[in-house]
């Protein structure tokens, strides 16, 4: 009798602790993702504050954004890419050179 409660017991244990463990990663894993999408936000509004108007007509950014994806908390690997585009898919501004068939985005 001892036995089959024991078992059935640990078996409840077990179940207990997986069930803690998938909560805990789908929390964490929604958790990280918010605090990325709050950071990326940030740094667009950052980016979108540098936005300069030049006497060509062109766009371009005032300062150097370097310490804007590096700051505290961001975490990036890599130097993400950004575009500045019109309602109408025209890129107007990007941080990588685009070709002639990349200068307007996928609708």
């Amino acid at each position: 009798m001892q036995r089959y409660w024991t078992t059935r017991y640990l078996l409840t244990l077990i179940v207990g602790l997986i069930a803690i463990a998938l909560v805990s990663a789908l929390w964490i894993r929604h958790t990280t993702l918010q605090h990325r999408l709050k950071m990326m936000e940030l740094m667009a509004e950052e980016i979108a504050n540098r936005i300069v108007l030049f006497n060509d007509g062109s766009l371009g950014l005032q300062g150097e954004i370097g310490g804007i994806m590096r700051g505290p908390g961001m975490a990036l690997e890599g130097d993400p890419s950004f575009y500045i585009a019109d309602a109408r898919g025209t890129i107007l501004y990007s941080n990588r050179p685009l070709g002639p068939a990349e200068r307007r985005l996928h609708p």
